[in-house]
């Protein structure tokens, strides 16, 4: 079937009408040209630390550290930009929606990298000028002063009425260099008040960075245990009401129940959350929502690594532990299976709810097309890692942290035995692997430390 086209009666040069094609014209080129200017003025003021730099080159050399102070400024803008993800965010590191949905940057987040260096190199520039200023300022000043010293000296040694004819040259020079300093003591001050109260966050920052594991909750399971856990409350004087135990109980029962769907905020956390993962002052369905939303991390299955949950302080009632996780799931937008191990920070009210989640830190972010499966032995801890079945995943006996196999499909692990309690070395594949009847580890530091305390034990 031919297109159809749309003609119009239009006069040409002459006056003449003619029938013409009409134009189309569906906007699509003005909205290719207005991205790419709001790309290169979002660069552009990223970059600004650079480009103030380089218009000391424009100044006289007395007045260059206007552009070193104008370069520190747009530096400590950078930096708080990267920790709210404004034009960084939309850029390279990408940024969540206020329902949660991540959204990758437009140029991508490898590419920031240029940003640090085009800044560092402004900075230094910066730096540079204003030493340069004040050495300059500091050599006039001393000129000026010697300068005076010899005309009053002239002019004493003149009769008494020539004496009001000579006059010192402006001391400027001095003062000049008190404001720069005192400027740069400002911008300092104003940097070290910001961070006192702004600490770096992954995922909000990093993400997570970050800076990627952005939509990965975290929550307390409310059941029976809280009852154990009130009593706990009232029976301790100190300030960690939760043993480590219980606690450890608890957000392992969550990350199961986040595994498999069955999550409703409402049961884990507190009326009005002080902050969720980046979003501050959020309710029990909004939380419900980025959950609901996450099309981003798919299939998410966190492990607590080495078991271990640490209570770190009190703050107005609320009681805060930090944790390491090995967090592994399917990321959508890079179509790809991403691993990485993240520290936690959990706050819990005293009606035992969570009140503040936050990931403080991502490490060992790797991406890889084949899956990372995490799958427990339903039997006993040292059984299934002696006895292994390739069904499941492997754990180290002492840590518990699941140990897998490298891009080549082996096992490189440590292992001992109660007859021989020293740490060895071997690489195995899977099958290799179901058939050694030892105790696994992941890193020989784990092997040791396994074989010392048997060795203390006996």
């Amino acid at each position: 079937m031919a297109d159809k086209t749309e003609y119009i009666f239009e006069k040409d040069f002459w006056g003449n009408w003619k029938l013409v094609p009409k134009k189309q014209d569906n906007g699509i080129g003005w909205l290719i040209v207005l991205l790419i200017v709001v790309v290169i003025v979002c660069l552009a003021i990223i970059t600004l630390p650079l480009w103030i730099a380089l218009l000391g080159f424009k100044m006289v050399k007395t007045k260059r550290y206007y552009a070193g102070i104008g370069s520190l400024l747009a530096l400590l803008y950078f930096i708080i930009d990267i920790q709210n993800r404004w034009i960084t965010g939309f850029l390279f590191l990408g940024y969540s929606d206020s329902a949660g949905k991540f959204t990758e940057g437009l140029i991508g987040e490898k590419q920031i990298m240029y940003v640090y260096i085009v800044n560092g190199i402004g900075v230094l520039l910066g730096l540079y000028f204003i030493v340069q200023a004040y050495i300059l300022n500091k050599e006039n000043n001393a000129l000026n002063n010697s300068t005076s010293g010899s005309e009053t000296s002239s002019n004493i040694s003149q009769p008494s009425t020539d004496f009001s004819i000579s006059s010192s040259k402006p001391k400027n020079s001095s003062n000049q260099v008190n404001i720069v300093l005192g400027i740069l003591g400002v911008v300092f001050a104003i940097a070290v008040i910001y961070f006192s109260f702004n600490k770096k966050e992954v995922n909000n920052e990093v993400p997570i960075n970050n800076m990627e594991v952005k939509n990965e909750q975290t929550a307390l399971n409310e059941s029976s245990i809280n009852e154990n856990l009130n009593n706990d409350v009232n029976q301790q004087e100190y300030n960690e009401p939760i043993s480590q135990d219980e606690l450890l109980n608890f957000i392992t029962q969550y990350y199961t129940d986040i595994s498999s769907s069955n999550f409703t905020a409402e049961n884990y956390f507190s009326d009005n959350v002080i902050q969720y993962i980046n979003r501050q002052n959020i309710s029990p369905s909004e939380i419900n929502s980025i959950h609901i939303n996450n099309n981003e991390f798919v299939n998410g299955k966190s492990t607590i690594i080495n078991n271990e949950i640490n209570f770190d302080r009190t703050e107005a009632d609320i009681n805060y532990y930090n944790y390491w996780i090995d967090f592994n799931c399917f990321r959508k937008s890079k179509n790809k299976y991403q691993s990485c191990k993240v520290k936690v920070e959990i706050g819990i009210d005293k009606n035992n709810k969570i009140k503040s989640y936050r990931e403080l830190e991502v490490t060992d972010l790797k991406f890889t097309t084949d899956e990372v499966s995490i799958a427990r032995d339903p039997r006993s801890k040292d059984v299934a890692n002696v006895f292994y079945d390739a069904n499941y995943t492997l754990f180290d006996l002492l840590t518990d942290e699941p140990i897998l196999p490298n891009s080549e499909g082996l096992f490189d692990i440590w292992y001992s035995s109660n007859e021989d309690p020293s740490p060895y070395n071997i690489v195995l594949t899977k099958t290799q692997l179901s058939n050694h009847r030892y105790y696994k580890f992941k890193t020989k530091a784990n092997c040791v430390q396994w074989c010392n305390n048997n060795n203390s034990n006996n």
